[in-house]
């Protein structure tokens, strides 16, 4: 016998997977749902960290826009880093790789004064 159980994933992204687990007793699936409950009670969100010094951050504009609507990154660290930019009061990038000795470029999806650039983080 197969028991269905629904599982939250997590509190935050308010989604439900269901779990099939083969012959299941009632409580065994009581255990699983009580240990999953105390595990997305207990688990923290994910915290990016800064991005490590040897990254070059030079906040800036493009043409005619103003002040922090871009940012220019320099990568110095001696090997490649996955990162994130973030935006105040707009959507973040999407994680990339700067490779060492790159630079890349990346400006705001939103326009000032609106979103301005905020930080870099590992991802």
């Amino acid at each position: 016998m197969h028991s269905r159980i629904a599982i939250r994933v997590a509190a935050a992204v308010g989604a439900t997977a269901a779990i099939l687990i083969p012959q299941a007793s009632a409580a065994q699936a009581a255990q699983v749902e009580s240990a999953t409950a105390v595990a997305a009670v207990t688990t923290a969100p994910y915290a990016a960290s800064p991005a490590p010094t040897c990254i070059k951050k030079t906040p800036g504009k493009t043409g005619g826009t103003p002040n922090g609507a871009k940012v220019t990154l320099t990568n110095t660290c001696g090997s490649a880093k996955r990162l994130k930019v973030v935006w105040t009061h707009a959507r973040d990038s999407d994680c990339f790789t700067l490779n060492n000795g790159a630079t890349k470029v990346r400006s705001s999806p939103v326009a000032l004064p609106f979103s301005h650039y905020d930080k870099t983080v590992t991802c």
